[in-house]
């Protein structure tokens, strides 16, 4: 089995709303430390965790429909390989 491709990062989404890193802290109650280490990184989503993605999936649009979108990947993958790398 193929491991997941990159899906959009947070950057690509939040411009996608009208929304800058600025505005997406402000919006989601996530630190702008936080939200500056996660913005560009290709591989974002699995980087973020617990509170941090709970926040951004009900703030930032998009991030919700592309964590659904990945969760039957994400379940066959941990399927196959017994953990989700």
């Amino acid at each position: 089995m193929e491991p997941l491709k990159p899906g959009p990062t947070l950057a690509e989404l939040a411009a996608a709303a009208g929304l800058n890193q600025a505005g997406v802290a402000l919006f989601s109650g996530v630190s702008t430390s936080t939200i500056s280490r996660l913005w560009a990184h290709p591989n974002w989503l699995a980087r973020a965790r617990g509170r941090t993605l709970m926040r951004l999936t009900a703030s930032v649009p998009g991030v919700f429909e592309l964590v659904c979108s990945l969760a039957p990947a994400r379940s066959q993958e941990q399927t196959a390989y017994g953990v989700i790398k």
